[in-house]
């Protein structure tokens, strides 16, 4: 069982063909030079040379940014496809340097002392996310994560990294508060899978393990959040 969302994402061909679907026309904001073939009435096929050539091909669709159809993309020689969004396509297209961060996946995770005030001591670490690489604001590498359609990829990536974080930092026994977003999590049975093997792996007591939903996360669907918190309880009672 594989997820578009937040199984490793995909690496976008250098060159290749991109087939469009339920496109019509007057879509366009002005005519393409590269069309192939037309399938359909409303199907079309482009080639491309260049990432850049791919993204300009994009630019010219008027509804690309809020286009949340699927398009398949073939390598040059036609071995292989893929198929993605057109909304998530343009945006790693767009950033490619935080696309090849967040694909990359190097990233560190500072800890920041939890007070317990009456007994003066700390009571744990909350985890924050951090790129290895060129200083990013980690807000900005998590609006454009959700733009991309990787803010899944990222979520699960922020746990994995707490984790192993709290296995070379802290002794056990001390606690590590980790955020992670509802709204990444589609079937918690198979979207915390990952975060549990890596709890295994790192060989970490789940009582040290605090899960706490990020603050500017807005719970539209109760019952899925409290499923979700069923399928760690269940998971630590293991």
């Amino acid at each position: 069982m594989s997820c578009q969302f937040c199984a490793t994402p995909v690496t976008i061909p250098e060159r290749g063909t991109i087939v469009f679907h339920h496109l019509h026309v007057n879509e366009w904001n002005h005519p393409f030079p590269l069309i192939l073939s037309e399938r359909t009435d409303d199907s079309f096929a482009y080639s491309f040379h260049s990432h850049q050539q791919l993204y300009h091909a994009l630019e010219s669709i008027s509804s690309v940014r809020s286009d949340q159809q699927w398009v398949d993309i073939l390598n040059g020689d036609q071995t292989q496809s893929i198929s993605i969004m057109i909304q998530h396509l343009y945006e790693r297209l767009h950033e490619p340097m935080l696309t090849d961060v967040l694909q990359q996946g190097r990233f560190s995770s500072h800890l920041q002392p939890i007070v317990h005030m009456e007994q003066e001591a700390i009571f744990g670490y909350e985890a924050l996310l951090r790129s290895e690489d060129h200083g990013i604001n980690p807000g900005f590498l998590f609006s454009h994560a959700h733009r991309a359609g990787l803010h899944s990829y990222l979520d699960q990536q922020a746990r994995r990294t707490a984790v192993k974080t709290k296995s070379e930092l802290l002794y056990q026994g001390e606690k590590i508060f980790i955020n992670f977003l509802p709204s990444t999590i589609y079937v918690p049975e198979f979207c915390l899978r990952h975060t549990f093997d890596v709890i295994e792996n790192y060989q970490i007591a789940p009582e040290d393990l605090v899960f706490e939903v990020v603050e500017t996360e807005k719970i539209a669907d109760v019952r899925h959040l409290k499923n979700i918190f069923n399928v760690y309880k269940q998971a630590e009672s293991r």
